[in-house]
């Protein structure tokens, strides 16, 4: 038997480096994936985001896709799918947080965008949002001012009085005797809510691309809601421009500077109850 011909050495070399090149750029692909998610919060976040909001999003497409040429058996799938998910989403927005509760307020109130089993569950955000504990609170308050909790305040109560979707709110007592309220942004709430909005920009323009010009409103006014240093500033040029003249019947709360930072905002504590509850 005749044995075929060997390819020539140089080609073979050729193929040798081009696949240890391939399997090189391939480990050093995935390394980088590892690394990313592992050193860069956004991209975890992203990850997190896609594997509980994926399977949702993907049910609704496999729906619509499969009873394309039904309408009616389309609805009634929807409706199902409305029913088993309005309350799993509610779930995922509670365990993620972050602009999602944001996002979910809103839409709560917007019967006219969501599905109505999606209106009432979200409507559970308008008074129910997870807290951090107050260790991890305490922590970043005392790495932000530079100074030990019990010197920055004489009191600081480890229940918060509010929490929102990216900061939460502790009653606190100063050592000069001033009741205040010290706002913290969770930690991470930066990229996590930059990841958040790029991923929710997807699932809208998937869904209801007509909303794309409310939601880039959204977008543009909650994204100032990261900059602590702008709100205060604003809550000073507030009072200034308001108490001189309306501060017998108005009150807006004195911002203490030397307790604040980018993430930490320190200003007077007012009582009163809930504007939803005055309205109503």
């Amino acid at each position: 038997l005749e044995m075929p011909a060997r390819a020539p050495a140089r080609r073979r070399s050729w193929v040798g480096a081009a696949l240890r090149v391939g399997a090189a750029t391939t480990a050093g692909g995935v390394a980088a994936a590892v690394g990313a998610y592992y050193w860069d919060p956004s991209v975890r976040r992203a990850v997190t985001f896609w594997s509980r909001v994926g399977p949702i999003a993907g049910h609704y497409v496999f729906a619509q896709k499969w009873h394309a040429s039904d309408p009616e058996a389309q609805r009634r799938e929807y409706e199902r799918l409305h029913d088993v998910y309005a309350p799993a989403s509610l779930e995922v927005v509670l365990e993620l947080r972050g602009l999602l509760v944001k996002f979910g307020q809103q839409l709560s109130s917007r019967p006219e965008l969501v599905p109505h089993q999606y209106v009432v569950a979200f409507r559970r955000l308008q008074a129910e949002v997870p807290a951090e504990p107050a260790s991890i609170v305490i922590a970043l308050v005392e790495a932000e001012l530079g100074r030990p909790i019990g010197e920055l305040y004489a009191r600081f109560d480890e229940r918060p009085c509010g929490a929102a979707s990216i900061a939460q709110a502790h009653r606190a007592l100063t050592p000069d005797g001033r009741e205040v309220v010290v706002k913290v942004q969770f930690p991470l709430s930066a990229p996590h809510f930059h990841a958040d909005l790029r991923g929710l920009r997807i699932l809208v323009r998937l869904y209801s691309p007509e909303a794309m010009p409310l939601f880039d409103e959204f977008s543009k006014q909650y994204l100032t809601e990261l900059d602590f240093e702008r709100e205060r500033e604003s809550l000073e040029t507030i009072r200034n421009a308001v108490m001189p003249r309306f501060g017998h019947f108005v009150e807006v709360p004195e911002v203490d500077a030397n307790r604040c930072s980018s993430r930490v905002l320190t200003m007077g504590y007012v009582p009163g109850e809930p504007l939803e509850r005055s309205v109503r």
